[in-house]
């Protein structure tokens, strides 16, 4: 499976082979159930998706949090400013707290997209250039 999201996300071409089931004739030594094999290739398919696309998975992940953030920060702006006069003793301290986390998180998490793009055009990078000088060491 990795090998086919890889020359997928290369643009390589890909063609299917028909090939025939045999019998069962015993248990098989890969997986002991089903689910064993859907746990084990959603985490490929994850890792597959943080290796090649991280910017659309980080920013994926970042949401959540960022429009948590924006809530709660427009939330204490109406209580304060609509709702509530400054005297009557609530600070809403915990609210912008939880303001404060989510922003962090949100922020690291787009951060951290950014950093996986740029290790994502480092490797392309790398890729090409390898192909290129064991294209020089053959023609010579």
């Amino acid at each position: 499976m990795e090998t086919l999201i890889q020359a997928g996300n290369s643009g390589i071409r890909v063609f299917s082979v028909d090939i025939n089931v045999n019998p069962k004739t015993r248990e098989s030594r890969l997986f002991r159930n089903t689910y064993e094999y859907i746990i084990k290739s959603t985490s490929t398919i994850i890792s597959m998706f943080i290796l090649y696309r991280p910017g659309r998975f980080f920013s994926f992940i970042a949401l959540p949090f960022i429009l948590i953030s924006l809530f709660l920060g427009f939330r204490f702006l109406y209580l304060i400013y609509f709702i509530q006069s400054f005297d009557s003793g609530r600070t809403h301290i915990p609210s912008l707290i939880l303001l404060s986390v989510c922003i962090i998180i949100g922020t690291l998490l787009i951060a951290l997209g950014v950093v996986g793009e740029i290790q994502k055009a480092q490797r392309k990078i790398t890729e090409e250039s390898l192909y290129l000088q064991k294209k020089m060491l053959e023609d010579k």
